[in-house]
């Protein structure tokens, strides 16, 4: 499920940005300020991970998102950037994470949820492969998808799988 940021992650997300400013702005030989300013950034993170799900979790999806908004994925306690809109079509990007994170966004990805795409896409790179056959065979057990394939050439080919909703 994906939500807009409640306060409380905002709040966190510009205490984290603020002391990552910090430590870049550290010269390197201060190891102390720099250690200091690490352990912030911990307890930041501590904060907002143990705040309680239900003041993070929204009932529904955003009613309307817009390229580079930054979303949550409830099910993975995870934040993401919208990559790309297209008319009813959905992108869920995945190029680049570990498979084992990959995975466990795909199976948290809930496609009836947009019922009015009837294709989405999901985009894992080429690299090994391993990934790719991962979420193929994932798609291949998930009841809401009628058939998926690799994108034409000029859409990315392997790189990239489109996966078609049946009604």
């Amino acid at each position: 499920m994906l939500k807009r940021n409640v306060k409380n992650d905002s709040e966190t997300q510009s205490q984290m940005r603020q002391l990552l400013k910090q430590a870049r702005q550290q010269t390197v030989g201060d190891g102390r300020q720099q250690a200091e300013l690490m352990r912030q950034v911990r307890e930041t993170k501590e904060q907002l991970h143990h705040q309680p799900l239900q003041e993070r979790r929204s009932s529904q999806a955003p009613a309307q998102l817009s390229v580079g908004e930054l979303v949550r994925v409830v099910a993975l306690d995870a934040e993401a950037v919208v990559q790309r809109i297209s008319g009813s079509n959905i992108e869920l990007s995945l190029k680049g994470k570990v498979m084992r994170v990959s995975l466990s966004a795909l199976e948290a990805y809930e496609p009836r949820r947009f019922a009015e795409a009837k294709k989405q896409t999901v985009v894992h790179g080429r690299g090994t492969g391993a990934l790719r056959q991962a979420i193929r065979d994932l798609l291949a057990q998930h009841r809401a998808v009628t058939a998926f394939h690799a994108a034409d050439n000029a859409q990315g080919g392997n790189a990239i799988t489109e996966i078609e909703l049946g009604n």
